[in-house]
């Protein structure tokens, strides 16, 4: 039976742990745009960097990379900021890109999030066109 190394939510804001690592998968989920500090830009795009930076930070705490992302979705609360996303997206994940499906939602959690993103990454993971 496979192990899993959880990293837990350093905000406290809810129960859950932000990632849960095993032996060949990587679980990313519910990870906004907080700096270090708790702290939250209004702008969508600087969330979105301060995400990836995040989710980065995190995958390679527990041994990985973002080049090994095969799944990613990232959510927004509204259907505007996903194209403003896009750009921050194309310009700090590694080609060729993982699958993704963005999701529209109501709101999320911290009122102050406008987004936040899901990622499964998979060790030792090649992308190829």
């Amino acid at each position: 039976m496979p192990d899993y190394k959880v990293i837990p939510n350093p905000t406290n804001f809810h129960p859950f742990s932000l990632a849960a690592a095993g032996d060949e998968f990587v679980f990313i989920t519910g990870l906004g745009g907080h700096g270090p500090s708790g702290e939250i830009s209004d702008d969508v795009a600087e969330q979105a960097r301060q995400a990836i930076t995040n989710m980065e930070g995190l995958l390679v705490s527990v041994g990985s990379a973002l080049s090994e992302i095969v799944y990613f979705r990232p959510m927004v609360t509204r259907r505007e900021y996903a194209f403003e996303m896009d750009g921050v997206f194309r310009q700090m994940l590694p080609d060729p890109k993982p699958a993704c499906a963005a999701l529209l939602i109501c709101e999320l959690a911290d009122p102050r999030m406008k987004m936040e993103i899901e990622a499964i990454a998979q060790r030792g993971a090649r992308l190829s066109v």
